[in-house]
């Protein structure tokens, strides 16, 4: 590899993208060829990258290794809890009466404090 940092040297003969670490090009040629070296023991699945199968297993197992420190909900996949984390961030409390809404985005909880502005 090039001393030179951020340097590709590994180059798709298929496509021409580029890599700087041949294990990522290896990983990479298995979208061409539809290679799926690593097998699931328990129903056959078949995955491109070990990491993949790992976490596929935890499906089979019940395993939940990640968990909401808010709340306790515990999740096999890490982006669903990065994912359900948004549902603690996206709570606001009003002046009025304590209220609390759940809402989807900083502008609906915009809308939701105007509204009830307006109705009191």
């Amino acid at each position: 590899m090039s001393k030179e940092l951020g340097k590709s040297e590994h180059y798709c003969e298929i496509c021409g993208k580029s890599y700087s670490r041949s294990s990522e090009l290896i990983k990479h040629i298995r979208v061409h060829t539809g290679e799926r070296p690593y097998h699931c023991v328990t129903c056959g699945k078949a995955f491109t990258e070990n990491s993949h199968l790992s976490r596929h297993k935890r499906f089979h197992t019940g395993e939940k290794p990640f968990q909401c420190v808010t709340c306790g909900k515990s999740f096999s996949i890490v982006s669903d809890l990065t994912t359900h984390k948004r549902i603690h961030t996206d709570i606001i409390k009003t002046s009025h009466n304590n209220q609390y809404f759940k809402t989807v985005s900083p502008a609906k909880a915009w809308l939701n404090l105007c509204a009830l502005s307006n109705n009191h």
